[in-house]
């Protein structure tokens, strides 16, 4: 057994600091340390829980569990002054541990934090385990009144909603142009240009089908007698829907001009600009801009939900990216 220490006292003898130690006891030996990882959710992920309560899957690698030995668990911590959840007990499988979080409807905003805790005790001795955590933020904001014939469909997960005008946070502050995910709104207001932004859609494949995409979508005001567009660049993944609506997260039942397989949208406050192609919008209303990584052919289609890339094994993860910039016209 492993030993605090010993003495060599006056008399000559060796003197554990335990009170009793067996020799020449076979022992297992301890298990190569546990690492701990948390995959999902990304890290940035904010989820609204306005409308409808959010089912938020939680994924870690966890490298050298061992059943019997190890216990590991994740915890949520709301903002304070409030308690922690119950814990959850993970039962990893080949090193990956899942777990389904729910968080309510109507859910106190704020910073969540996700905790990935393990205990292990082998041959009898507790052996620390540091811990790792994940920030979530969850929104409450309330989808609009006339959307009710259109929720965001469960497969969107998470769903992250900001304003167009809410500034834009490249990945690196120092390289702005890079081809890296970033997070916020678009910077400027709806009539005005950008450069490129960058943004993570994260899909979820499970069984060679998709279990859940993430949902991006921002909320603006058309200014009137404004022409835009809504320009995807060549960087990143090839399918991307976007659609221009009063309801987020909607793609069907949409003037063909408002939805586009390609992520590039031309609207316009103009209304002759009907005619000739344009997505016509009404200055005295709000507007959702929402892109998810799904080929919105089969949607329109078929009713399916196929994602624009898929990847091996089940559960796996697609990264894709949207590049896009405001332009005017």
């Amino acid at each position: 057994m492993q030993t605090d220490g010993f003495i060599i006292n006056a008399q000559g003898e060796v003197v554990f600091a335990e009170n009793s130690i067996a020799c020449n006891v076979q022992q297992t030996g301890l298990p190569n340390p546990l690492a701990l990882t948390i995959v999902d959710p990304a890290a940035g992920t904010t989820i609204n829980v306005g409308d409808a309560a959010q089912n938020v899957q939680f994924s870690a690698n966890i490298a050298n569990y061992t059943a019997g030995v190890d216990v590991c668990r994740v915890t949520v911590q709301p903002p304070a002054p409030a308690a922690s959840w119950p814990p959850i007990t993970l039962a990893p499988v080949a090193g990956v541990a899942t777990a389904n979080l729910e968080f309510a409807q109507g859910l106190v905003g704020g910073t969540y934090n996700l905790q990935l805790s393990c205990e292990r005790v082998s041959n009898n001795q507790q052996v620390l385990v540091p811990s790792v955590s994940r920030q979530l933020t969850v929104i409450s904001t309330v989808q609009p009144t006339q959307c009710s014939n259109f929720p965001i469909p469960a497969v969107f997960q998470p769903v992250i909603q900001e304003n167009f005008t809410t500034a834009y946070t490249p990945a690196n502050p120092s390289f702005p142009l890079d081809p890296l995910p970033g997070t916020g709104g678009f910077g400027v207001q709806p009539n005005q240009a950008t450069n490129f932004r960058y943004w993570g859609l994260s899909n979820r494949i499970l069984n060679s089908q998709l279990d859940r995409a993430e949902l991006k979508t921002w909320r603006f005001r058309p200014p009137a007698n404004t022409r835009m567009q809504i320009k995807k660049g060549n960087t990143g993944t090839a399918k991307i829907a976007a659609s221009v609506s009063e309801c987020p997260g909607q793609f069907t039942n949409l003037p063909t001009a408002c939805r586009q397989l390609q992520g590039t949208i031309f609207w316009s406050t103009i209304p002759s600009d009907a005619n000739n192609g344009w997505c016509v919008l009404d200055p005295a209303k709000d507007y959702y801009l929402s892109a998810a990584a799904i080929d919105l052919d089969q949607l329109l289609i078929n009713g399916l939900y196929v994602p624009s890339e898929s990847c091996a094994g089940s559960p796996c993860n697609v990264e894709n990216l949207y590049q896009v910039q405001n332009v005017v016209q």
